[in-house]
């Protein structure tokens, strides 16, 4: 799955942004891996395989999750690595703000991320914690 280097990197330095994309990302493949399996899509030969890449994306993505106190999240999960309200309220305010973009911004955002250039411009307007 992430490279060890790289999930130390997102955990620590990436901006807020692409923190968002990453936790979503491991999410879709996690959701989509485990209703291929439930489906018949993933034939059930391949199905340990599978459930040791999606293990791993979950540790991946509750490692990533927990990180999120250094952009002013107090508790992103409970004990047992469930997400927490405050977690999906910040979750929800990004998702909400991508989903605005028209497809032009979004293509110039996708630029931006790329580049690695200044990604102030691409925050949401207000606080999460007041949405």
């Amino acid at each position: 799955m992430i490279d060890d280097a790289i999930l130390k990197e997102i955990c620590s330095d990436w901006p807020e942004i692409q923190v968002f994309y990453a936790i979503r990302e491991l999410g879709g493949f996690i959701f989509h891996m485990n209703h291929d399996m439930a489906d018949g899509r993933i034939p059930d030969k391949d199905h340990p395989s599978i459930d040791v890449d999606v293990r791993k994306a979950v540790e991946e993505s509750t490692k990533i999750v927990k990180s999120l106190t250094r952009f002013g999240l107090e508790k992103p999960t409970e004990e047992n690595g469930a997400a927490t309200a405050e977690y999906w309220k910040w979750y929800r305010w990004w998702d909400s703000y991508e989903c605005s973009l028209s497809t032009k911004q979004f293509l110039e955002l996708e630029k931006v991320l790329e580049s690695k250039g200044d990604l102030t411009p691409w925050r949401p307007e207000g606080d999460w914690k007041k949405s």
